[in-house]
């Protein structure tokens, strides 16, 4: 079945330079779909006609309304299974009736059909990688990735990877011969009505925390490869030297009840704060002293960009794209993955200097605001589209 969403008004420039049909699994609360849900209206203000297609229900598609709030069209073809031909076959009937220019495509399934839809189509096609799996032994998922691999080798026009270190993490890994550009993600952090004291004072008033605790968070969709159980274990170091210390876990996920457990069979959970998913991201940052990121791998984290821009010091795990954005004493600190000891000594590093912590978390803003500004990676995409609407051939 195809829902269709479509816009009420239109700028006077929409579509000047084209259409981009940007193709994504899901519109849930993940990363990349709070990025999409950003980027298309930025598109569209540069005079790109921007339409999204989804393939798939994920957390009801929360982000949805926003894009329509912004007048996006939205349109859903559901695609159980990549090999069901029919569905794959509306699916390219959605994206080909608009006349797109450029197809762009966000995650693993998106980027399997978008590619297909691109050679069928023959429409120019950029995707964005925002993971990167390697495939293990024969089965169906190292299938899988091989096909995955080889449309983006010989398919796709452009391969947007989030940092130079996932670049070059994709050539070691099959993808030497893909047309590889380096792209970082760009955010517009949400301005609060209320300066930071008064939405620290009313949200930690509302979450039970006082005024003077040091306040840790970390925001992330509660699954094994975001490493939160190693965050519980550190600050139970942690807790041992900073005893007011809180730590505040925005997010929901299937690891969240166990994660639970974890608190209280460390005894800590009277130190642990589980939000659930909440829409007020920014102002629960702003409303902390530091943030960390644990994550056992990840490209390019959306939401270390919006810590930076809170202002807030770094402490995350040197994996992927990680420490293309922080560099290690200047607006965090980094530590290997899952290493439990290092973690709760950046921490308590951060924890037991409130001078440091505020140095670092002003480099953290000034660094959010040169590199990863909204506007100026949108319209370094647009420019992108411009050049494989034109064939231009990418950068050897």
């Amino acid at each position: 079945m195809e829902i269709v969403a479509e816009h009420n008004s239109e700028s006077p420039s929409e579509g000047r330079r084209g259409t981009v049909v940007l193709v994504i699994d899901g519109l849930g609360r993940g990363g990349a779909e709070r990025l999409l849900a950003l980027y298309a209206p930025a598109i569209r203000a540069l005079g790109y006609r921007a339409i999204v297609v989804t393939l798939q229900v994920r957390d009801g598609n929360a982000e949805a309304e926003k894009l329509r709030a912004a007048g996006i069209a939205v349109r859903h073809v559901e695609l159980t299974k990549l090999r069901n031909v029919t569905e794959l076959r509306k699916v390219i009937a959605c994206i080909r009736e608009p006349k797109p220019s450029v197809i762009h495509t966000h995650l693993e399934a998106a980027t399997v059909v978008g590619g297909i839809a691109s050679a069928v189509l023959r429409v120019p096609a950029v995707t964005t990688l925002h993971t990167l799996e390697h495939p293990t032994g024969i089965n169906r998922a190292s299938f899988r990735l091989w096909v995955l691999r080889l449309l983006l080798t010989h398919i796709y026009d452009r391969v947007l990877c989030l940092s130079d270190t996932i670049a070059d993490e994709a050539r070691e890994h099959g993808l030497r011969r893909a047309p590889l550009v380096t792209l970082p993600n760009g955010i517009l952090p949400p301005e609060s009505l209320d300066d930071r004291c008064t939405v620290r004072k009313r949200l930690r008033a509302e979450l039970g925390i006082s005024e003077g605790a040091l306040v840790v968070v970390t925001v992330a969709v509660l699954r094994p490869p975001k490493g939160v159980d190693r965050l519980l274990a550190a600050m139970s170091y942690v807790l041992a030297s900073v005893p007011d210390a809180i730590l505040l876990v925005v997010g929901d996920g299937s690891e969240r009840e166990q994660l639970e457990q974890q608190t209280r069979d460390q005894g800590i959970a009277h130190r642990v704060v589980f939000t659930g998913f909440r829409e007020d991201v920014y102002d629960l940052l702003r409303s902390s002293d530091l943030f960390v990121l644990p994550t056992l791998w990840d490209t390019l984290p959306t939401v270390v960009i919006e810590a930076m821009f809170a202002s807030l010091p770094i402490v995350a795990s040197r994996v992927g794209g990680i420490p293309d954005m922080v560099e290690h004493g200047v607006q965090g600190a980094l530590v290997p993955p899952g290493d439990v000891p290092a973690l709760a000594s950046a921490i308590l590093g951060m924890l037991t200097d409130a001078r440091r912590r505020e140095t670092i978390g002003l480099a953290a803003l000034r660094r959010a605001e040169t590199d990863f500004s909204l506007s100026i990676q949108v319209q370094k995409l647009a420019d992108l589209y411009d050049e494989v609407i034109a064939g231009v051939r990418p950068p050897s």
